[in-house]
């Protein structure tokens, strides 16, 4: 698990690093019930999504953005998604230290 300060993750204010999260790939919000408290200040608010960043190219689509502490602006982690149809077939993921990694595809008709 990377948390360092220099990637911009604090491993102090998630409860499990990096969950398991199945086929759940969440392309905006975060996953509260993984939330600690924001590692800085303490405070328990509803997180913010800052820098957000969207790409699309032939093959993918891709959001980034970070968790933040609504109170202090203390950055929490990165949450990447992304989204990409290979054949007949649509594929998604996700990886975010707070919300999980988590991967789903279906067929499409």
């Amino acid at each position: 698990v990377v948390s360092t300060q220099s990637t911009g993750m604090c491993k102090e204010c998630v409860i499990e690093a990096y969950p398991e999260r199945d086929n759940t790939c969440l392309e905006a919000g975060s996953w509260i019930l993984n939330f600690k408290g924001c590692g800085k200040c303490g405070v328990r608010y509803l997180l913010e999504e800052k820098d957000r960043e969207t790409g699309e190219d032939e093959e993918e689509e891709s959001i980034t953005y970070t968790h933040s502490c609504k109170s202090c602006s203390h950055v929490i982690c990165k949450h990447s998604y992304s989204f990409r149809l290979e054949g007949n077939t649509q594929e998604y993921e996700m990886e975010c230290m707070l919300c999980g990694r988590g991967e789903y595809s279906t067929k499409v008709a």
